[in-house]
């Protein structure tokens, strides 16, 4: 017995499939905000008497999660980063590794922990 596959999800980087029927995998429909889930479902429903806002909902929704995840992408590079530099100075001496829990990044080391 095959499962039918859709088509690619349309988020940039995602390698699933969605659901015949389904505008993207459910991992990420369930990133959708409410108002664009809602949307999308209302304009789908009128999808014959009016396409252009069903494109743009449908589109909307697209941009929102693919904001979302830029957004973490950032904010997991910028963690990174700030590891590295942590990592740098405690190897190069220059701060003394925040050792103690109570230290918000020491008095010699501007980055958090």
């Amino acid at each position: 017995m095959s499962r039918e596959r859709g088509k690619p999800c349309p988020i940039k980087g995602c390698t699933a499939h969605a659901k015949p029927g389904q505008l993207m995998c459910l991992p990420h429909w369930r990133r959708v905000p409410k108002a664009l889930n809602r949307a999308v479902f209302d304009t789908y429903r009128n999808l014959r008497n009016d396409v252009e806002a069903y494109r743009q909902a449908r589109d909307a929704a697209i941009a929102a999660v693919e904001a979302k995840e830029a957004e973490e992408r950032a904010a997991i590079e910028c963690l990174l980063k700030q590891s590295e530099e942590r990592a740098r100075r405690i190897d190069s001496g220059a701060c003394e590794g925040c050792e103690a829990m109570d230290c918000p990044g020491g008095s010699n080391c501007w980055v958090p922990f």
